[in-house]
């Protein structure tokens, strides 16, 4: 870990902060005073008070700060930011154009914050901040991971006189809907798959269809979905009742497997852009170990969103390179172009 101590005084005025210039070490470099670039990212940082030392490494930076002293990280490529301790963190805000993250220290000592950069946030509404009113009250901090929900329209349907069965494909497989013991979210397992698979016979109850093995957010929601058409307790947890229930209605009868994406698209798609597209791409890359989107969290298999991120970047140039689309200084790299829209549906539907 490169560790750069640099000592800052920032003048209490409109004046900007004076501009130190620093060597490039390795893959972090410290360059004006004001632009800290760690892992290939340039953040501008700023405050309005004296800071006792800045140390920088590969992956984050931290400040010690005096009392009273405040931070400001501005990223122009839109990241989010974990902050420890959490209660140094006061605001942060996702624009269309750049990221703020306001940090301070209104305690009665000095203290040391760890900053550490994260994935690209989601731009959403919000209302104002709050009013005036003295004394500088402290904001209430806020999570830095964006949360993607898609809103769900739900008619209401009468419990069933007789257990529904789904009708089977060409493609069908015996599934069991024996299961012995509670699932729920958090869980990985074969039994999170079978369920995936028996819910993902009703589309009005599991319409996403994604068999991942993993009990994640839209498989919670599609097991409350079961439980309210059945008249069970929505909870979305695999309990005794609704186990008992999933084996009635699904009995040992054949349940098709969700067919896979399409992978035609007919249009580009790059980084920015947020439509159902982007999340029919996510889903092909994350069938593919060497392309997917992340390991766990948003993106990652089962959890994929309609936003066209970093990640998602990174996934298609990932794709580009195994399939010799294009490469690293190439133009087109990382987008989604006619010659990678040609390969994914050349590639995925064999």
């Amino acid at each position: 870990m490169l560790i750069m101590k640099i000592y800052l005084t920032i003048l209490l005025s409109l004046l900007f902060l004076p501009f130190v210039g620093f060597a490039a070490y390795t893959d972090v470099t410290l360059e004006s005073g004001v632009i800290i670039t760690v892992s290939g990212y340039n953040l501008t940082v700023s405050g309005t008070a004296n800071f006792d030392s800045i140390t920088v490494n590969g992956s984050s930076f931290s400040m010690t700060m005096s009392q009273n002293s405040t931070l400001v990280v501005t990223s122009a490529d839109r990241l989010t930011f974990d902050v420890s301790p959490t209660q140094y963190r006061q605001d942060f805000n996702c624009g269309s154009s750049q990221s703020t993250l306001t940090v301070s220290n209104n305690t009665s000592s000095s203290g040391t914050v760890v900053i550490t950069p994260g994935d690209t946030c989601v731009v959403s509404g919000g209302g104002g901040g709050g009013g005036g009113g003295g004394g500088g009250g402290v904001s209430t901090p806020i999570v830095t991971t964006p949360i993607v929900t898609t809103p769900v329209v739900e008619t209401p349907t009468p419990t069933p006189t007789a257990p529904e069965v789904a009708s089977p494909s060409s493609v069908a497989q015996i599934v069991s809907s024996v299961f012995n013991s509670t699932l729920k979210l958090g869980m990985t397992s074969d039994d999170v798959s079978r369920l995936q698979q028996l819910l993902a016979s009703d589309s009005e109850v599991y319409p996403e269809g994604i068999i991942s093995g993993w009990f994640g957010q839209l498989t919670k929601k599609a097991v409350k979905k079961f439980q309210k058409k059945y008249g069970i307790d929505s909870v979305g947890i695999v309990g005794p009742q609704t186990r008992a229930k999933l084996a009635e209605v699904f009995g040992t009868s054949e349940v098709a497997q969700p067919s896979t994406p399409s992978a035609v698209f007919n249009v580009g798609l790059k980084k920015g852009m947020s439509n159902n597209d982007v999340k029919r791409l996510q889903q092909l890359m994350n069938s593919d170990p060497d392309t997917k989107i992340s390991d766990s969290g948003i993106g990652s298999l089962g959890n994929e969103t309609n936003y066209f991120g970093f990640l998602t970047e990174k996934a298609v140039q990932k794709f580009q390179k195994k399939y010799g689309v294009a490469s690293e200084g190439d133009p087109g790299y990382g987008y989604v172009g006619p010659k990678t829209r040609a390969k994914l549906n050349e590639v995925f539907n064999q």
